[in-house]
């Protein structure tokens, strides 16, 4: 059975919660909404430039996923920044505590990774040997409050020690590192500082829509909610995550709790409003659609439905059209045409800051909700 609920389709272009989705057919009139101006919007210049020191941070961090751990045998005492392989037992007043005792863990030295004091008294101690140190439990201690501020002793064994080792850029290394095509040190920099770039203004794209789409939203005045739409919405989605929770052999507010850590009340608060942001979409976007005779195309149908196979893991074209029924498709590539419409017919303005009404009235509900 297709689904005429579609949870997650388009990325960007349904409303970025756990409880998105996109509708099926709509045919809604101009009588749901005034519009208000959608053309000529603006918008912030974006920033594409990439340094060097960018460049040379993303390179340290390919080379910090080469490295490799090699045993140091030509001393015996742990220096800092060593890697020492370790069994441990800790006790507070004499009694051993849950997650105090491991054998065979490795450490390394000034990594900041276990409470303070115990990786600096581990410094001179040799392989082979046991020591003995003294730490005091931070307070608060998250990971165990019972033992925030307390004192305790942990009887340690040095197994041994290793250095990571970080490999040099050189030829050799580009050539032999996955997803690249440079064969010297200086076509990989340029690869990277390329795919920055890219990055960046994958980034620009986005900030741009959201910013411009978010003010279509807010002009746009929604006389009325399509009967019987926004509950429709809101079955829909309950059905759905009530049969995940069925799937999982648990009641639907267990679930929730479970795997989204909300209550059954959040959940429905946030559906509800959910809903009514994502009818209000459509109608707006139809009504765009009519004022400006947008529509989607036989050959942009065909080639969005080629992309979003390809972006969501579809073996082909057919697998995703046998589970997504054509009208939440259509719906889909409306929504991305009319927005990138929008965007297209925006201006770039120097320090465009965009506030929307409907964040500051969240935050105003935040601010008053915990006083």
């Amino acid at each position: 059975m297709k689904k005429s609920f579609a949870t997650v389709l388009a990325a960007g272009l349904c409303v970025a919660t756990l409880l998105s989705g996109c509708q099926g057919k709509v045919t809604y009139s101009n009588d749901y909404v005034d519009l208000g101006q959608y053309k000529g919007l603006n918008y912030a210049p974006a920033d594409l430039s990439v340094t060097d020191e960018e460049v040379n941070q993303q390179i340290q961090q390919v080379l910090a996923s080469q490295s490799t751990t090699t045993e140091i045998t030509d001393r015996t005492d742990v220096q800092n920044g060593d890697t020492v392989n370790i069994d441990y037992v800790g006790t507070v007043d004499g009694t051993a505590f849950d997650g105090g005792t491991a054998q065979g863990s490795d450490l390394t030295i000034g990594s900041g990774r276990f409470i303070p004091g115990f990786e600096d008294q581990l410094i001179g101690a040799k392989v082979g040997e046991t020591t003995t140190i003294k730490v005091t439990f931070p307070d608060p201690y998250k990971n165990n409050p019972d033992l925030s501020g307390k004192e305790a002793e942990f009887t340690v064994t040095i197994n041994k020690i290793s250095k990571t080792v970080i490999p040099e850029l050189t030829d050799t290394l580009v050539q032999s590192l996955p997803n690249s095509t440079a064969t010297t040190v200086d076509e990989y920099k340029k690869s990277v500082k390329q795919q920055l770039t890219d990055y960046k203004q994958q980034q620009a794209d986005y900030t741009k829509q959201t910013t411009v789409w978010q003010q279509v939203m807010d002009n746009a005045e929604l006389k009325k909610y399509p009967e019987g739409e926004v509950d429709q919405y809101v079955k829909d989605a309950t059905d759905y995550y009530t049969q995940a929770a069925s799937v999982n052999e648990m009641e639907l507010g267990d679930f929730l709790t479970s795997y989204y850590n909300m209550t059954l009340e959040d959940f429905n608060s946030r559906l509800q409003n959910e809903a009514e942001q994502v009818i209000k979409r459509e109608v707006v976007v139809n009504a765009i659609a009519e004022a400006e005779k947008l529509a989607i195309t036989d050959d942009e149908y065909k080639a969005g439905v080629e992309r979003y196979a390809s972006n969501y893991g579809f073996s082909d074209t057919a697998a995703f059209e046998a589970q997504y029924d054509k009208d939440v498709i259509m719906n889909s590539l409306l929504t991305e045409k009319v927005m990138n419409f929008a965007v297209e017919h925006a201006k770039e303005k120097e320090g465009f800051v965009y506030q929307s009404p409907s964040s500051e009235n969240s935050s105003e509900g935040s601010s008053e909700s915990s006083k």
